[in-house]
């Protein structure tokens, strides 16, 4: 042998293949993990779309349940301006019935002679 030359350890054929048994195995148990994970990848997708469509079916009840409600203020508003007007009108009512009855009531004989 030349001087500076390195001398590679000698590893007994054995040794060699039980190595490569080991590294074998140990890629086997690699890949079942890998393919696990996958799997567990897909189905946490799969459960996210779920949760994302059930979402969007709550949003879209909750907008139904805002419009719903609005209509019903509005249409609680429009009666309450009926309301409101009709008041009005039986105010209105009322003061010309009164405005009747003080000009019938000075002509007392028109009352006495239907028997008011």
């Amino acid at each position: 042998m030349e001087k500076g030359a390195k001398t590679k350890p000698k590893i007994a054929v054995a040794d060699e293949e039980s190595a490569l048994q080991m590294v074998i195995e140990n890629n086997i148990a690699l890949q079942k993990v890998l393919t696990d994970l996958a799997i567990g990848i897909n189905k946490l997708s799969k459960e996210i779309s779920e949760m994302l469509d059930l979402f969007r079916e709550a949003s879209k009840s909750i907008a139904m349940e805002k419009a719903e409600e609005a209509v019903k203020k509005e249409d609680l508003a429009s009666l309450k301006d009926k309301v409101d007007s009709l008041l009005d009108q039986n105010k209105t009512i009322a003061q010309g019935i009164l405005l009747l009855e003080s000009s019938v009531k000075p002509k007392q004989g028109y009352s006495e002679q239907y028997g008011f």
